[in-house]
């Protein structure tokens, strides 16, 4: 039964890749339309018409601000909706991924050494207590 099923599957699959792979593409349709057929001439026109009065020419368009080219979207895959985005607040790693793309603190933490290094602060120093 096992042997069965095996030559079974693999039958199946190898069906289902030939008929992915295989096929007659057809080629796109042509962007130029079919030559219409020719309308027969028309017999000697009976009286010239009247020409139309020209019509004024339109007034030029007035140019549109362009949209600003610097435009910035910042989009995050969070994995879960935060609970809350209040910094107070902030327990989870949801919430905590959203803190740390939206504010900067005072110092933060070099990545390849581990010291802090200025974030917002621009230096700072420790007292004699080393408070």
């Amino acid at each position: 039964m096992k042997k069965f099923l095996v030559i079974t599957l693999s039958i199946l699959l190898v069906g289902a890749l030939f008929i992915s792979c295989g096929g007659k593409k057809e080629a796109p349709a042509a962007a130029a339309p079919a030559a219409a057929p020719a309308a027969p001439a028309p017999a000697a026109p009976a009286a010239p018409a009247p020409a139309a009065p020209a019509a004024p020419a339109p007034a030029p368009a007035k140019p549109v601000a362009a949209a600003p080219v610097d435009e910035v979207v910042f989009r995050l895959t969070n994995g879960a909706e935060p609970e809350s985005l209040d910094p107070a607040l902030v327990q989870g790693v949801p919430e905590h991924r959203i803190y740390m793309a939206i504010f900067e603190g005072l110092v933060a933490m070099d990545p390849k050494t581990g010291n802090a290094i200025p974030g917002v602060a621009e230096s700072w120093t420790s007292n004699e207590d080393g408070t």
